[in-house]
């Protein structure tokens, strides 16, 4: 099981990243300058975004929707499915 966890771990690194690490930092910094653009450069979405508009242009911009975040949950939920009937045996050797 975890090799599973680890995967979802760095899966999921960008978001951990970019919204448990650097906005609360930034959000302290512009308390104090609020004009402050400390961390922009930092953000990992924007470079996922860049990937998404290059490599799959053809697949619909779901960003901040909740027909985005419902597809996302479906296939994680669906994921778990399938790893819950293959077992723990799959990662036993």
């Amino acid at each position: 099981m975890i090799p599973y966890w680890l995967g979802m771990l760095f899966a999921n690194i960008i978001d951990v990243w970019d919204w448990f690490i650097l906005r609360p930092i930034q959000k302290r910094i512009r308390k104090k300058n609020p004009e402050s653009k400390w961390g922009d450069k930092y953000y990992l979405h924007w470079t996922v975004d860049w990937v998404r508009d290059k490599l799959f242009f053809w697949l619909p911009v779901r960003n901040y929707k909740k027909s985005g975040i419902l597809i996302e949950i479906f296939i994680i939920i669906i994921l778990s499915v399938i790893l819950g009937f293959l077992g723990p045996s799959l990662f036993i050797t």
